[in-house]
């Protein structure tokens, strides 16, 4: 029996073959039957998030050797077109890996922490345990490694890693390399310490040479900054003008926090001007959040090019507020979303994330055509690539792309029929209907499960370094008040 069992009935699938015919614009190269290609997919309702692509149509694609799309087409493959592995994905929908733009991909321990605090609350009052610094060699892989594996089961193929701010340096090497063990791709940003420009320099430095060894690896997509620190608190405040300095002479993206909080929206309004005079406009810049901004602020943002990631679980889970996405999109910013942490969203489910922000939007609008269930995936694909600088590489089905895809099965659990895609995808489906994962056409993730990692040994690993911690801290204390 098929597990993958069939969810688009014949009436759907034909007429979205007829539609796609019509409209699909996509390169078909010719293939060398002296090159093994790695993957065929064929019989797939492709939900291609190409931006000349509206429709969803039934055809097919080939996965090169190196992992990249070489041909994707309405209808049948070519005759003779073959490759190592064959997957046939009749009436099944096949779309791109999600983009997680803003993540804390070692928080996977902290779920359901501080349930009543906003997000300085939360900030203040995180556990001792939990505090990079009280942390033993080998804890900041295994979070790293269990945190990206966690957002990747989910269906997040890409993430922009901000890592733990209260690490020693040391530990971001660890965090590194927990990334490039999990098989997802990456763009890692690091937390310049807080210290005179020079030294800053020097161990920025240290690190990019470890990253550097890894440049050839194609999962990790590019270096980047993480502000340290949020912009309206006294941590990581003064280290701006350092940060975007790095940032220009490397070429780096730069990632801030950035309008977020409720409680210091008026000083980060204020924190602008002194960000412009830093040279932030000048360089790649990507607000994370980016909810009480002005017409100012926005215009400004969006003539120089800048970026947003919206996180609706965690802005919803953290009372931090509604982003106001259709101003931004209609001002010109260009917007992506994020999952965030799972101390801030709890769980990485980006089609909850989806439903979520969509809802949220609707009802503050009033309108349902304001913002579409395709608008809404889009942001979290391709828009999220154009975001973070990588949508030559990832974010949409199309020749020269990674084939970086979800298998998704309607029928599993049952959605009902299928009468829109973008429809079904949005608003009626969830983590269990993601049948399997594939990043550079290989399988990495089946029904919720890595294929290549023991996630159960993982989960034990994990549990017993943070338990370990737990008590270690607790004796500290202990000690402390006696």
């Amino acid at each position: 029996m098929n597990r993958f069992r069939h969810s688009l009935p014949s009436s759907i699938a034909r007429p979205l073959a007829t539609v796609g015919l019509a409209l699909l614009s996509l390169s078909t190269a010719v293939v060398s039957h002296a090159q093994t290609a790695r993957l065929l997919v064929k019989n797939a309702t492709l939900v291609t998030m190409a931006p000349d692509q509206a429709e969803p149509v039934v055809g097919y694609f080939l996965v090169g050797a190196d992992g990249r799309i070489t041909a994707l087409a309405a209808g049948a493959p070519p005759a003779g077109v073959t490759a190592a592995a064959t997957l046939d994905a009749k009436e099944q929908v096949v779309m791109p890996g999600f983009l997680s733009g803003h993540s804390h991909v070692s928080s996977s321990m902290s779920r359901g922490i501080n349930a009543n605090r906003e997000l300085d609350g939360i900030i203040d009052f995180r556990p001792t345990f939990m505090d990079g610094r009280y942390y033993e060699q080998g804890d900041v892989h295994a979070l790293a490694l269990h945190g990206s594996l966690d957002f990747l089961i989910h269906g997040v193929t890409t993430v922009f890693n901000y890592p733990n701010r209260r690490c020693p340096p040391q530990y971001y090497h660890e965090a590194f390399l927990g990334e490039i063990a999990s098989g997802q791709r990456f763009i890692f940003g690091y937390n310049l310490p807080d210290v005179p420009y020079e030294q800053a320099r020097t161990e920025f430095l240290a690190f990019k040479a470890i990253a550097d060894k890894h440049a050839d690896n194609p999962n990790f997509l590019r270096l980047g900054l993480a502000k340290n620190g949020h912009l309206g608190r006294v941590v990581g405040h003064s280290q701006f003008p350092t940060e975007v300095r790095i940032a220009k002479e490397f070429k780096l993206p730069l990632q801030v926090h950035f309008l977020e909080s409720s409680f210091y929206q008026k000083q980060n309004r204020r924190d602008f001007d002194y960000m412009k005079e830093s040279g932030m406009l000048d360089i790649e810049v990507t607000y994370a959040h980016y909810i009480h901004t002005d017409d100012k602020i926005l215009a400004d943002s969006a003539k120089a090019g800048a970026a947003a990631i919206w996180n609706p679980l965690s802005n919803g889970r953290l009372a931090s507020g509604l982003a106001d996405i259709p101003k931004y999109l209609k001002a010109g910013l260009t917007v992506g979303m994020g999952l965030d942490a799972q101390s801030t969203a709890d769980i990485m489910n980006p089609f909850e994330n989806m439903r979520m922000g969509l809802y949220n939007i609707r009802m503050a609008y009033e309108s349902a055509s304001v913002l579409t269930p395709r608008d809404v995936l889009r942001l979290h694909t391709l828009g999220t690539a154009k975001a973070l600088g990588v949508a030559d590489k990832v974010g949409s089905l199309e020749v020269g792309k990674y084939a970086d895809f979800l298998l998704v099965d309607l029928s599993e659990p049952d959605t009902g029929p299928v009468y829109d895609v973008y429809g079904s995808l949005v608003f009626a489906s969830s983590f269990p209907n993601i049948a399997r994962i594939y990043v550079g056409g290989e399988l990495v993730a089946e029904k919720g499960n890595p294929v290549k990692h023991d996630m159960a040994a993982i989960n034990r690993d994990t549990r017993f370094r943070m338990d370990r911690n737990r008590e270690k801290t607790a004796r500290m204390l202990t000690a402390l008040t006696k």
